[in-house]
This record gives C-alpha cells, sequence and structure tokens, in this order.
C-alpha cells in the first residue's frame, strides 16, 4: 500500500512541477526529491504510464504531458 501513497506523491509532484516539456525533471532530480534510486524512478514512471498517466520523456528529462 505505501507504493501507492508514493506513486501519488510523485503523480503529484509531477502534475504541480513538471508540466510541459520547458518544466522538465532530470530524473536525478527525482532521485534527490524523493530519496529514492534512478531504477525507482523509472519503475514509478513505468507503473503510472501504464495507469494511463501522459508520463513524458525527452533529454530534458520527465514531464506531465501538457494536454
Amino acid at each position: 500500500m505505501e507504493h501507492v501513497n508514493l506513486n501519488e506523491r510523485f503523480l503529484s509532484h509531477l502534475k504541480r512541477n513538471h508540466t510541459g516539456a520547458g518544466r522538465a525533471v532530470q530524473s536525478k532530480g527525482l532521485e534527490l526529491r524523493f530519496q529514492m534510486s534512478g531504477r525507482k524512478v523509472r519503475d514509478i514512471v513505468n507503473a503510472l504510464r501504464c495507469d494511463g498517466h501522459p508520463i513524458c520523456s525527452d533529454d530534458g528529462g520527465y514531464y506531465y504531458g501538457a494536454g
């Protein structure tokens, strides 16, 4: 159950602070913010994408797709 709360916090953070490619955040920033490994960041991003959330990534990092 803890991972659900973490995923929700992660998603909320992306929506609030990193919507659109111009506000992308690199994995390292998320690792530091949430005290987790790069592998864990990728796992959460994958889980959120599988749930239908528009989590995008490019050379600038991860961001929430702006509709």
